[in-house]
């Protein structure tokens, strides 16, 4: 479980299997996390620069975060 999250092979829970699977549960991979502040760095970046280029926002700017792309 905590391979699948991301965690390191020696990184270990106190606690009980219980507490462990809660735990674990509840995390988020860091993978995850990174490929969505990319994402959204990546899609405020686009609108400022398309912001010092012209003074009206295009609606396909605004809306690059949520089109669809590999990671």
């Amino acid at each position: 479980m905590l391979r699948l999250q991301g965690f390191p092979d020696d990184y270990q829970i106190v606690g009980s299997y219980q507490t462990m699977r809660k735990l674990t549960g509840n995390s988020v991979a860091i993978s995850c996390v990174a490929a969505v502040v990319n994402s959204v760095i990546e899609s405020l970046l686009d609108v400022e620069q398309a912001s010092t280029n012209s003074f009206s926002f295009n609606r396909t700017t605004q809306l690059s975060l949520f089109s669809t792309q590999e990671f």
